[in-house]
C-alpha cells in the first residue's frame, strides 16, 4: 500500500521481526520492502540497518530521477538538513529529496 501512494512510494521500508519463516525474503521482495532486520538486535545493528535501508532506497530511487533528486548526507550541517526537511514538506510529488 505504501508503494502505491505518491507521498510514501519512495520511503525506505524495513521489516523488523522475530518471525523467521523460510519465505521471509520472498515476502520482503513481494512487498517491495528494502530490508529485513531480525530480532533480537542491538543499537549498533539498528543504526547500521537504518543507514543501509536509506542508502538502498536512495540508490533505487535515484535511478532515472535526474536533476530533481537531492541527496543530503547525515553529516550535513543543521541548516542544510533543515532546508532539506522544508523541501520535503513543501515539495511537489515529482521532486525527490533523499537523506542518507
Amino acid at each position: 500500500m505504501m508503494r502505491s501512494h505518491p507521498t510514501t512510494q519512495n520511503l525506505p521500508i524495513m521489516f523488523v521481526t522475530a518471525y523467521s519463516p523460510l519465505d521471509l525474503e520472498e515476502r520482503r521482495i513481494e512487498a517491495d520492502a528494502d530490508l529485513v532486520l531480525p530480532k533480537p538486535f542491538g543499537m549498533d545493528n539498528l543504526i547500521g540497518a537504518v543507514e543501509q535501508v536509506m542508502t538502498l532506497r536512495a540508490e533505487k530511487n535515484s535511478q532515472g530521477v535526474g536533476d530533481k533528486c537531492q541527496v543530503v548526507s547525515k553529516n550535513a550541517s543543521a541548516e542544510t538538513f533543515a532546508a532539506a526537511l522544508q523541501q520535503i514538506i513543501s515539495r511537489k510529488p515529482q521532486d525527490t529529496v533523499y537523506i542518507s
